[in-house]
């Protein structure tokens, strides 16, 4: 015979259901005093119910993997607590996720839009971010801050056009000269992307600098910290982009100079890929 009680899920899983992001699903069952944090003697934090978070169904579950932790009935998805919740909050890796960037990517693009600011104790808001509807909270765990934002920012203007210009959409169709977001100019969109992608980790960088070894070579990119040079080999076939690839290829070897080579298929994962390189030359973003 099937059961009638409801299913319980994890907190984790209820912020997921009531499409919430979990740390706001947990700080709002604090501080609505459904649970409390206790700390212990190895300095972390545990959640523990209370009698009103007992009352509402919360209960405890062991696992041989997870250890002990609370879980709630389904049926509170229902709950007036969280229908009356204004707006969905949700954190920079949500936001990330669903613009194909990386939680650490988006942090250094909203610490370049004046939104953010950064220091030992994580994430603050700057008086901007808070005109844009950011909320800041603590770590539990760690003490540290961060933020979480509403669904609603991404129709405003700065951060639509900040990252429309940075992922180079809704380019004209016919146009010769790429708009940087630092104010370069770039011969191709491949190029725009890269620059763009050294502007938003705030690397120090030169466009069209000489080889140190033969001023009539040109890199695509340099990098003063590190003394990096990074070219984008791109589908160019033509007789002169093909000797000039080939001379600078051999300048690099034959002078053992710090040099990065990127592809077509590196250009969708540029956070992956330039800062694994990058730290092979001492250079941390992030």
């Amino acid at each position: 015979m099937a059961s009638d009680s409801p299913k319980k899920l994890s907190t984790t899983a209820l912020a997921k259901l009531l499409q919430m992001d979990s740390k706001q699903l947990f700080e709002l069952l604090v501080e609505r005093k459904w649970m409390v944090r206790e700390k212990q003697a190895d300095g972390s934090n545990v959640n523990k119910l209370t009698t009103k978070g007992e009352f509402e169904g919360g209960e405890y579950l062991e696992s041989k993997k997870f250890g002990t932790y609370i879980v709630w009935p389904s049926s509170l998805s229902e709950h007036s607590l969280f229908r009356h919740q204004e707006a969905k909050l949700l954190s920079v890796a949500s936001l990330a996720k669903s613009h194909h960037l990386s939680s650490q990517r988006l942090h250094a693009i909203l610490q370049e839009m004046g939104w953010l600011d950064q220091d030992v104790q994580g994430w603050q808001l700057t008086a901007l971010g808070r005109q844009a509807g950011g909320v800041e909270k603590q770590d539990g765990k760690t003490g540290k801050s961060y933020v979480l934002w509403p669904s609603q920012v991404q129709d405003q203007a700065h951060f639509k056009n900040t990252l429309n210009t940075l992922l180079g959409n809704d380019l004209p169709e016919k146009i010769d000269q790429f708009p940087c977001v630092d104010g370069h100019m770039a011969r191709s969109k491949a190029l725009m992307l890269v620059d763009n992608w050294l502007y938003s980790a705030g690397l120090v960088h030169a466009v069209g600098r000489a080889l140190a070894v033969d001023d009539t070579l040109r890199c695509d990119f340099y990098l003063p910290q590190g003394r990096v040079y990074l070219e984008y080999w791109g589908f160019e076939k033509t007789p002169a982009y093909l000797k000039q690839k080939m001379a600078k290829k051999e300048a690099y070897q034959q002078h053992n100079l710090n040099v990065i080579e990127l592809q077509a298929q590196d250009l969708e994962k540029l956070d992956q890929v330039l800062p694994k390189r990058l730290l092979q030359f001492g250079i941390q973003v992030y």
